[in-house]
Parts: structure tokens; C-alpha cells; sequence
């Protein structure tokens, strides 16, 4: 179902992501620091809505669904698609922009440890990656970018 595979993404999300962006911030070693991550959410933000930065949205956006017949049983294969919206803001434009770099790689490589996620999930991967400004947006005196992921799940369960 979509909302146990966008829980399951949230919660892989914020087990093994401070990992993450402490590897890259160790193999980068120029000083950018890369914040936790504050807020995790499982729905949209509003314009003018308040939550501590940097944070991470991850939303079920679509669910085509194709059924197969197996003998007596169904089996339902779901690719859902989800979407996850980092946001993060820093005093400094140049550097946020590496940060959002940053911050999006260490998304796919949690992603890609476990594109399985459970034991219905046949395939998760990051497909689709763009940075946007989104300044006139979320209220800050600093600047404040979004990086949007897109995330393709094959989901395969027999009812």
C-alpha cells in the first residue's frame, strides 16, 4: 500500500540518513557542515508554513496499479510514485547550493541501500532529481532551496 511504503521510506530515511551525511561531510572535508535533518514529514507544505529546516517531505504521489490472475490468487503490482522535497536554507547562496548537492546524495544512497524496503518491495530507485528556489515561499532572511526527488516503488503482494 502506498502509505506503508511512504512510512517505510520516512522512517529508512530518518534511521540511516545522519549516517549518511556524516560520510559525505568526512569525504568532502571542506569545512561545509551538513545539519541533520530537523523535520521529517509525510504531507506538503504550505506557503508561509513554519518547521525547522533543513527538512524532509516525503509524499505518495501516484499508484498505477496493474492486477494478474494466478490460479485462485491476485497478484497486485503497484509502482508508486513517490516524491521527497528537501528543504534547507544557509546565509550563504554558493554554499547551500553544495549542501543541496550533499544533502540529495546522501537521499539516494540511503535510497539505494535499501531499494528493497520490506519484503513486498521489489525495486525502489531514485529516477528523477531537480533543485528549486523557494524563497518566496518559506519566510527566511537566509536563502532557502528545495532539492525534489522523485522515487519509483514496485510493490508486488498477493490478496
Amino acid at each position: 500500500m502506498l502509505e506503508d511504503v511512504v512510512l517505510k521510506i520516512k522512517s529508512i530515511l530518518q534511521t540511516n540518513l545522519p549516517t549518511k551525511l556524516d560520510t559525505i561531510e568526512t569525504q568532502r572535508g571542506d569545512g561545509i557542515v551538513l545539519d541533520d535533518i530537523a523535520s521529517f514529514f509525510i504531507s506538503r507544505f504550505q506557503k508561509d508554513d513554519a518547521f525547522a529546516r533543513p527538512a524532509i517531505f516525503v509524499i505518495g504521489e501516484d499508484t498505477p496499479i496493474i492486477d494478474f490472475r494466478l490460479g485462485t490468487a491476485r497478484e497486485i503490482e503497484a509502482k508508486h510514485i513517490i516524491g521527497i522535497i528537501l528543504i534547507a536554507e544557509d546565509a550563504d547562496d554558493d554554499v547551500l547550493q553544495k549542501k543541496m548537492w550533499r544533502y540529495a546524495n546522501a537521499v539516494e544512497r540511503t535510497i539505494g541501500d535499501n531499494y528493497t524496503l520490506d519484503d513486498t518491495v521489489v525495486m525502489c530507485d531514485v529516477n528523477r532529481l531537480k533543485y528549486e528556489s523557494v524563497q518566496d515561499y518559506i519566510p527566511s532572511s537566509t536563502f532557502v532551496r528545495a532539492a525534489v526527488l522523485r522515487v519509483a516503488v514496485t510493490e508486488r503482494y498477493i490478496v
